[in-house]
């Protein structure tokens, strides 16, 4: 039986891998020649912030 904590671990190890993909592996080069539009490194952030925002709260649920 998993615990909360090794639930809590395994999504932060998920949330930081999706944040290296799309931040800092070749993936981003890519992206970033393609000239996007101004926004959308404020979107990528943004889908990065909120599921670590839900995150931090669901594990705060568990604390002693």
């Amino acid at each position: 039986m998993r615990s909360v904590e090794q639930d809590v671990s395994a999504a932060s190890v998920v949330l930081i891998l999706i944040a290296v993909l799309v931040f800092v592996s070749p993936f981003a080069e890519w992206w970033i020649r393609r000239t996007p539009p101004w926004w959308l490194i404020y979107l990528l952030w943004l889908l990065l912030a909120i599921p670590a925002a839900w995150l931090s709260r669901w594990m705060s649920r568990y604390e002693p």
